[in-house]
């Protein structure tokens, strides 16, 4: 039986159109933020002692890499405040922490059944101790961010210098940095640091005029008042708790933004089998938060511009990933066609021609996306970051991959995931 024609080309229309607009809107607001930030450098920060900074690192087995990470965020601000949230582990993570940190780090210790039910869990559970310690040194909710970092993690020098100044805006709420990869010195992981780094960075800085940037698991900066503001737990039990959070703080009329001055560092998963499912578990939780479109839509704090940047956002899975998982196969099959068909009409020369288009048509996004990358590394060269992007393409199927797993996981009502074992191994080039 043959598709018809018309409706299978205004669904391939839709996709394409709601894909390529999104993009090129982000990528081009994204391009012009960048570059307002690098010709003004660094914005006035607050007042002096205006703002305190409170590191929360919820922690599971994190003995390899949390003493590195507790003494980065020491380095950062001589009045930042760090807690580690020991969430039940069974190594000396407690023990690391507190000898990289001595008295200027506090671990909270949380046991068995308690402990072990999720990052938001954890976090939830620190909270009233920041909100009574906040209270004993008579500093306003309002002038408390709370920065979530994950064990891992590590900020780049200064950052809370470019971090503070977002938050003179009484009005903003949270804040989240782009991530970069550490341990980028092998494909697999450098291909995930191009990821991060370009075109995603990217769209991240595109979203901060609407006020409704990401925020993520790391590098996650949320005021106290904010956090507050939210009724019940401000971090919820889903596998992106992170996305949850900032649709919370969103439809109360709490602005998210970004810098490109400041970055984070973490690893990634060196094995593609733990990258399929950290992925898969990002994949799921996107999905299940489109759940809260209504929400977005009929919150009164909210601009029209703000929802639909949201609202285009959280489909994005649904409506971008899934569809276009068959549709670039389609048209790739349709291509092949084309060139065939126009080398037996046309000669040799005319199919060369042909192929050269559709592969400058299919590849374009990943072009553009490798010359991104290339001005953003500066040291990584144009060729070799061309050649890094064909290959970058095996993070495109992990995407395809990974979206379908979320979706039969969530018509199987499964909820449960495995957590990404650490490397703890520096790269070169860092």
């Amino acid at each position: 039986m043959n598709l018809p024609v018309g409706p299978l080309t205004t669904f391939v229309l839709l996709v394409l159109g709601y894909g390529l607009t999104y993009f090129l809107v982000l990528q081009f607001s994204g391009r012009l933020r960048v570059r307002a930030e690098q010709r003004q450098g660094s914005r006035p920060a607050p007042e002096d002692g205006e703002l305190v900074f409170w590191f929360l690192v919820p922690c599971l087995d994190e003995e390899a890499v949390i003493g590195a990470t507790v003494a980065n965020l020491l380095a950062q601000d001589a009045r930042a405040r760090v807690t580690v949230v020991d969430d039940g582990s069974a190594d000396a993570t407690a023990e690391r922490a507190r000898a990289a940190g001595g008295d200027r780090v506090e671990v909270l210790s949380r046991r068995l059944p308690q402990a072990r039910q999720g990052k938001g869990a954890a976090l939830n559970a620190a909270l009233p101790h920041l909100v009574a310690a906040a209270e004993r040194l008579g500093v306003p909710e309002e002038r408390v961010v709370v920065a979530v970092m994950d064990a891992d993690g590590r900020l780049s020098p200064g950052a809370l210098a470019h971090v503070a100044p977002l938050f003179a805006d009484p009005a903003v709420g949270g804040a989240q940095l782009a991530v970069r990869i550490r341990n980028r010195d092998r494909l697999l992981t450098r291909i995930q640091d191009a990821g991060f780094w370009g075109a995603a960075a990217t769209a991240q800085y595109g979203r901060d005029p609407f006020g409704t940037v990401s925020l993520g698991g790391n590098a996650q900066f949320a005021r106290l008042s904010a956090l507050r503001s939210v009724p019940g737990a401000p971090w919820t039990d889903s596998l992106t708790e992170d996305l949850d959070l900032a649709l919370s703080l969103a439809v109360r009329g709490w602005r998210l933004r970004t810098t490109s001055l400041a970055h984070v560092v973490q690893e990634g998963p060196e094995r593609l089998r733990a990258l399929l499912r950290q992925r898969t578990r990002w994949a799921q939780g996107h999905m299940v938060c489109a759940g809260r479109l209504g929400e977005v839509w009929r919150s009164s704090r909210l601009g029209t511009a703000a929802a639909l940047e949201l609202a285009l956002y959280l489909l994005q899975p649904w409506c971008l990933a899934l569809p276009w998982s068959v549709l670039a196969h389609l048209l790739a099959v349709l291509g092949v066609l084309a060139t065939l068909a126009v080398g037996a009409h046309s000669g040799a020369a005319a199919a060369v021609a042909t192929a050269v288009a559709v592969y400058l048509l299919a590849f374009a996004p990943h072009l553009y996306q490798a010359t991104l990358y290339h001005r953003r590394t500066r040291h990584y060269g144009w060729w070799r970051s061309v050649g890094l992007h064909h290959a970058s393409y095996l993070l495109t199927y992990v995407t395809y991959l990974a979206t379908w797993r979320a979706l039969w996981r969530i018509l199987r009502g499964r909820r449960d995931w495995a957590k990404t074992r650490r490397v703890a191994r520096a790269a070169r080039g860092q």
